[in-house]
Formats: C-alpha cells, sequence, structure tokens
C-alpha cells in the first residue's frame, strides 16, 4: 500500500487543533456512576443485527482523521463476533451521515477487512456523558454501570469476557482533563525535592512538560506518565530545538533494551506497555533557576536514576543524500499534475524523512524551489518523483546529528 505522506501530515495538525479546542468541558461519567438512559441515537446501518439485551455495551469514539481509530476497528469486529448477543460495540462520532457514509463506501481497509461497525453518528449526547480531548477513547457499560473510561488497547477479548462473568475490567483509567492539582504527592514540603516513579493512574496522562512558579519563589517541573525516552525528547528539545524530523533513524542504542525505553510499535498497543514502562517525575526546588538549567537538571536526576546518559553528538551515519541531478531537462509545469506542491529541499527533506521508509536524509541541495512530490514506497519511485525537477536522492554516508541512547 503506497503512504501518502501529506495526508498523514494534515491528520496531525488536525489532532493538535483537536486537542488545543477540546480542554476545559466537564468530566461527565466516571467509573462506577450509573449511565443515564439516552435520548434516541442516529445510528448508520452497518447490516449487523444489534444485540437486543446485551449486558455489556462498549462505545468506542473516532472520527475519520484518526488513524489508529481505524486501524482498530477490524479487531472490534472480530471481538464482536466472538462474544455474540452478550456484548454490542458502537462506533461513536460527533460527524454527520453524509460524511461517515462516504468514509466508509471509499475506504478499502475497512472494506477489505469487513471492519465496519454500528455507528452512533451526530453525538452529542455520549460525548457529554464521556468528555475527552482526543481519540480513540472508549467507555464501558456493564448493566447500566460504568465499569471502565479508558483506552482502546484494553478492549480485548479476554478482558470483556472477564467483565461478562464479574464485575471487572482490568483497563487503565482515561481521563483527559485530569490536572496536576488533583495529584496527592507525597514528598515532603522542603527546599527542594525529586519524586520518580513508575506509570500511575492518580497521575494525569500527556506528553510534554509542565513547569510552574509559586508566589513564594518555588519551581516545580513535573512530567506525568510517559515513556523514558519521550521525555528525554521533550526536555532535550527545551534546551535546543532539532531542526529536523527525529525518528527512529536518528537514534542509536548503545548496549540498553530499547524495548523499555522506547514503545515497539506492533506489540499490543502503548497504553498497556505504558502502564508497565511508564514513569512520573516531579522536581521542586526553592533555589532560582532558569529554564535552561532547570532542564539540565531534571536530564542529570533522570540519568542517575535511570542509569542512562543520553545525549546529542555528530556521528557519520548512513543515509540518504538529497543533490542537484542536472542530466536531463527540467519537466514542463503541467496543470493537470495533481501531487502537493511544497516550497523548498528543506519540506522535501522532512516529508521523506517522515515516511519513516529510508535513512534519515541529508539536503546537500538547500534550495527554495517548488517540488512537487506524490506517493512512493521505494527509492525508484522516489527518483522518478523527481525526474524533471533537477533533484535526486542517493544512498550514502554523512556526518549527522543523532541521539544516542547508552548505559552512564
Amino acid at each position: 500500500m503506497k503512504r501518502n505522506i501529506m495526508k498523514v501530515v494534515l491528520f496531525s495538525i488536525m489532532v493538535l487543533l483537536h486537542l488545543n479546542n477540546a480542554f476545559g468541558q466537564s468530566r461527565g461519567l466516571k467509573v462506577n456512576d450509573k449511565m443515564p438512559k439516552l435520548n434516541k441515537v442516529e445510528l448508520v446501518d452497518s447490516k449487523i443485527e444489534l444485540s437486543k439485551n446485551p449486558s455489556v455495551v462498549i462505545y468506542d469514539f473516532f472520527d475519520t482523521y484518526c488513524v489508529s481509530c481505524i486501524e482498530s476497528m477490524p479487531k472490534l469486529k472480530a471481538l464482536q463476533k466472538k462474544l455474540g448477543a452478550e456484548v454490542q460495540i458502537y462506533m461513536v462520532t460527533w460527524q454527520d451521515r453524509a460524511t461517515i457514509e462516504k468514509f466508509y463506501q471509499n475506504n478499502k481497509f475497512l472494506k477489505e477487512k469487513d471492519a465496519i461497525l454500528p455507528t452512533i453518528i451526530n453525538d452529542k449526547q455520549l460525548k457529554a456523558l464521556f468528555p475527552h480531548a482526543g481519540v480513540p477513547h472508549v467507555a464501558v457499560v456493564k448493566n447500566g454501570i460504568v465499569r471502565a473510561v479508558t483506552f482502546s488497547d484494553f478492549i480485548t477479548v479476554e478482558g470483556v469476557n472477564e467483565l461478562v462473568r464479574k464485575d471487572h475490567i482490568k483497563a487503565s483509567l482515561k481521563d483527559d482533563y485530569m490536572e496536576l492539582s488533583d495529584v496527592k504527592n507525597d514528598a515532603s514540603d522542603g527546599i527542594a525535592s525529586v519524586l520518580l516513579k513508575g506509570y500511575s493512574e492518580d497521575w494525569p496522562q500527556w506528553e510534554g512538560i509542565q513547569e510552574t512558579k509559586t508566589s513564594a519563589g518555588t519551581t516545580k517541573i513535573t512530567l506525568s506518565n510517559n515513556g523514558i525516552l519521550r521525555t528525554y525528547k521533550a526536555l532535550l528539545s527545551r534546551i535546543k530545538k532539532p531542526q529536523y524530523l527525529l525518528g527512529n533513524n536518528r537514534i542509536i542504542w548503545d548496549n540498553v533494551n530499547k524495548d523499555v525505553l522506547d514503545y515497539p510499535e506492533n506489540t499490543g498497543g502503548i497504553q498497556k506497555w505504558l502502564t508497565q514502562y511508564g514513569i512520573c517525575y516531579e522536581r521542586k526546588s526553592s533555589i532560582p533557576m532558569d529554564s535552561i538549567a532547570l532542564t539540565h537538571a531534571v536530564i542529570n536526576d533522570l540519568n542517575l536514576f535511570l542509569g542512562l546518559d543520553v545525549r546529542f553528538e555528530k556521528r557519520i551515519i548512513p543515509c540518504l543524500i538529497l543533490q542537484e541531478d542536472n542530466t536531463g531537462p527540467r519537466a514542463v509545469v503541467d496543470p493537470n499534475d495533481i501531487r502537493q506542491g511544497m516550497e523548498g529541499t528543506g519540506v522535501l527533506a522532512f516529508l521523506v524523512d517522515y515516511s519513516g521508509l529510508f535513512p534519515p536524509v541529508y539536503d546537500e541541495v538547500n534550495k527554495k524551489d517548488r517540488i512537487k512530490l506524490g506517493d512512493f514506497t521505494n527509492l525508484e519511485e522516489l527518483n522518478q518523483q523527481m525526474q524533471g525537477q533537477g533533484l535526486k536522492f542517493v544512498e550514502g554516508e554523512r556526518e549527522m546529528e543523532v541521539l544516542v541512547v547508552s548505559k552512564k
């Protein structure tokens, strides 16, 4: 399957906008709350007979921009078939009928996998009951009682079967609106304190760093329920923001167990992985420090307690070199060329890096000329697109900045 890079980038931007616009809503139902009777919902026909009296109802919130939501639908469809009338799964979206019906008709992945489920559209009431900032977001109800508000990773045949037999499902809480003020920190008051612990459902889950200062002059910096590598990336970018995409092809793992530091793709879901390997960290200090000095202190703490040394270095590594190609004539502008246009080789290098198909890109051209780029799956197809644009990609080695993760 060819990878449409521009759609992936657009999706990422839309998710960020959605998250930024969603915060600040009320929290809604919690685990063990009674589910109120719903007003009539609007359904898209999935050609699946609905369970008349299911003991368990699962609401999986999604939208058509959410790649991971769509990828999880075959798993949910298989779960529905396996568990039968005892369980009813609904996809839930705020989007309208025309949008969803067109999406289902045109999505080859879902059609090939026969993965379309009963879908509640134009939803407002369920979102009000289970408010969330990002999807997928899952609510699980048994016999009218909320039993989980969680991540899609925890919706498995084994987990739901356990819920059918009992009144419990092992699933981490997903609360997009938990505040740091909700966290009870056992660290005693004093001149300074550092707390480092594993994943905690009592802490909010969000990526990034929160830094606050009190009126008394105490500075607090917090990282909450995050993977170790992501934590280091966030910290290092506060000191020096990389001018390139820091993907897996720019990371060197030096005698460390990579799988406990960064989520191994396609191994059961990042949320389950985080419950085992995620960390919470908080540093309080009354000693005046600017943000850069404070960030260095946090990195030193993590290196000390985790026995790591994580830093940027320049090394000669395999890469994909973008060069000028003057061996053929420039292509005539085709008004029917529907490929995405971009300004400059820097954007081109970023998008090729983003594909994850190659070693990191080294741009030797650095021009602002307009470039066209469409789908590609290998180097040959990529260079075919460069023909007539005065560019080519070649494999080689160059000195480039990389992130090195090693034992201390």
